[in-house]
């Protein structure tokens, strides 16, 4: 079975396996060493050559950073921004990156739908284009719809996206999402590691077959995989899952200290070993599917990090964060962090932009 994005019947196989839930499995498996098979490797462009890993692109990564400072030379908010609507979470994961598993003060009080709907006014008058809404769990607010439409309504040409761990998604959901023209990503977290990795007891299937589905109806879903020592076993096969049911496109990176996985430093792999994660999924057919790489253990935002922490997953290669240029963040209380995973600053070069109640200044 080669990996070609003109093998459409490797793709219904895969979706008729999803919804049988007999065979998945062994199918996965059969891909995964057919994939790797000398005969079936080419010489043409990669898995993801269609987007080069956040490593190599240096210097030209500032070109796209928008600018920050406006032409009569007075601070503006960044054109994207992310909007995390809930602290509230139905997994566990042992990696999550958010700051409140940290400073649980940092999600309290939440912003009501008044709150969030003032928020959504103060970035549309700033000239924000580009929204991205996430949690915690994004699914778990009730009034998610309502403050979508109103961000469509302000932001009419705007790009909007949700971020969820699926467990609440469904069919109807991803045809009002596509009405709405909202992108979706979701997290893939494991397959045989997928309970552990999420705290919980669900398996992948029902996430294959949402992915699936929403290919199927004209709206593919977004990947995100975090790679941890609990799944770098079996990452290759998660990217081959992915890719397989429908993904439109997959980003994967190590688990970064921070959040909660500061006090689980036992799941980050070494630099080495990540590296060669890439190799082999670098080393697979073609099978259309855009993906890129994030490269960073650590947020260098993050100078509260302790000394030893930094020198053992720091990158001074790395190319410089455009946090607080490029997107900023929203938490749960309304309160602004340059960074999704800095601690919180209320003001930006000492221009405030939203205050701890939500109100816009």
């Amino acid at each position: 079975m080669k990996l070609n994005k003109k093998d459409t019947l490797l793709q219904k196989a895969i979706r008729d396996a999803i919804a049988s839930g007999n065979s998945l499995d062994e199918l996965l498996h059969d891909c995964a060493v057919e994939a790797t098979k000398e005969k079936y490797r080419t010489d043409t462009r990669t898995v993801m050559g269609s987007r080069p890993s956040l490593a190599k692109r240096g210097a030209n990564a500032q070109e796209e950073i928008p600018y920050f400072v406006t032409e009569d030379k007075k601070p503006a908010v960044p054109r994207h921004m992310t909007l995390e609507l809930t602290a509230k979470c139905n997994f566990r994961c042992p990696f999550c990156y958010c700051v409140w598993n940290e400073d649980p003060e940092l999600a309290n009080p939440e912003l009501d739908t008044d709150g969030w709907l003032t928020v959504l006014d103060k970035c549309a008058a700033e000239g924000v284009d580009d929204i991205l809404f996430t949690g915690g769990e994004v699914l778990l607010r009730p009034d998610l719809f309502d403050i979508i439409a109103h961000a469509r309504e302000r932001m009419p040409s705007a790009t909007l996206s949700i971020f969820t761990n699926a467990y609440r998604l469904t069919g109807d959901m991803i045809q009002q999402f596509k009405r709405m023209k909202v992108d979706l990503t979701i997290s893939l977290q494991g397959l045989a590691t997928y309970g552990e990795m999420t705290g919980t007891s669900h398996t992948y299937r029902r996430l294959l077959s949402l992915l699936a589905y929403a290919s199927q109806v004209n709206w593919p879903i977004s990947v995100s995989m975090v790679i941890t020592r609990l799944n770098i076993g079996e990452a290759v096969d998660m990217f081959i899952a992915g890719a397989l049911s429908g993904s439109k496109s997959i980003q994967m990176g190590p688990v970064m200290a921070g959040g909660r996985a500061m006090s689980h430093q036992e799941l980050m792999i070494t630099r080495g070993e990540w590296e060669r994660v890439k190799d082999a999924i670098r080393d697979l057919p073609d099978a259309g599917v855009p993906y890129f790489f994030s490269d960073e253990f650590v947020c260098e935002c993050r100078n509260d990090l302790p000394k030893t922490l930094l020198s053992k997953w720091g990158d001074s290669k790395h190319s410089p964060c455009p946090a607080g240029k490029a997107f900023g963040v929203i938490g749960p209380n309304g309160q602004y962090r340059t960074c999704l995973h800095t601690l919180p600053s209320s003001r930006i070069n000492g221009h405030a932009i939203i205050s701890s109640r939500g109100s816009a200044n």
